[in-house]
């Protein structure tokens, strides 16, 4: 039989942690989110350093190196054969206002770097997955999203600096050993 002292001391216990367990389940119910398709690719410069990036199906990452300037938008649609349909534009200048010329490439996954008629580097496909994007209000995004990564010359950033619902950043970027992630999407509330 359970003795008074025992029911005390339950219903103490109980009183204290009720409150954390009720917060931490309200926290993670509130914090939706939402399947985001994302395709994965290596860059190659030109000296031969690899990086890995992850840019979201219809997003954009900007690959720059300022020293030589050069300038580039990189926007990859997945297709629905599971390849990828890349649109390479090269800019004047860091601001990116003036186009100098495009590329349209096709990526498969598994084929061997491909170059192109714009740039010194090199991209190859290696796959694409269903990430998980971290649903956030209207409001709620006080700078731009992004998330960049130079080496030996050349920059790799994905960033959104549109705060309309719709908008979306999901990207990895791996270079020289370090590295960044950022996978968020704005809503209406």
């Amino acid at each position: 039989m359970v003795n008074r002292r025992t029911l005390s001391l339950i219903l103490a216990v109980s009183l204290v942690f009720a409150p954390l367990a009720w917060a931490d389940g309200t926290a993670r119910k509130s914090e939706r989110r939402v399947p985001v398709q994302v395709l994965k690719f290596q860059f190659q410069d030109e000296n031969g350093k690899v990086a890995n990036f992850n840019v979201n199906d219809g997003g954009t990452i900007q690959i720059t190196n300022a020293q030589s300037g050069l300038f580039y938008r990189f926007s990859a649609k997945l297709q629905k054969d599971g390849k990828a349909e890349v649109r390479l534009i090269q800019y004047g200048e860091a601001e990116r206002l003036s186009v100098l010329a495009e590329d349209q490439l096709v990526f498969q996954p598994g084929d061997d770097f491909q170059a192109n008629s714009l740039a010194p580097f090199q991209i190859k496909m290696t796959g694409s997955m269903t990430q998980m994007a971290k649903l956030v209000p209207v409001g709620d995004v006080n700078s731009a999203i992004g998330c960049c990564i130079g080496c030996g010359g050349w920059g790799l950033c994905c960033e959104v600096a549109v705060y309309e619902p719709g908008w979306m950043a999901c990207c990895y970027i791996e270079m020289c050993g370090w590295g960044c992630e950022v996978c968020e999407a704005m809503y209406e509330v």
